[in-house]
């Protein structure tokens, strides 16, 4: 959900949210929340922080 209000806010900004265990599918109710304030998030997938150590260590 947070991704998908920062990538509202900062659309010119890459914005990634990810955790250490990721669900197979975002949450349906999530959706249907984001869907209320116009944010349609139901074409996003849950990633993990794995994915994105390498990016970080650059940094």
């Amino acid at each position: 959900m947070v991704e998908g209000f920062l990538k509202l806010f900062r659309p010119h900004d890459e914005v990634y949210s990810a955790g250490t265990n990721p669900a197979n599918a975002v949450h349906p109710k999530a959706i249907r929340v984001m869907k209320e304030v116009d944010i349609d998030i139901s074409e996003n997938h849950p990633k993990s922080v794995d994915q994105f150590l390498d990016f970080l260590n650059k940094v």
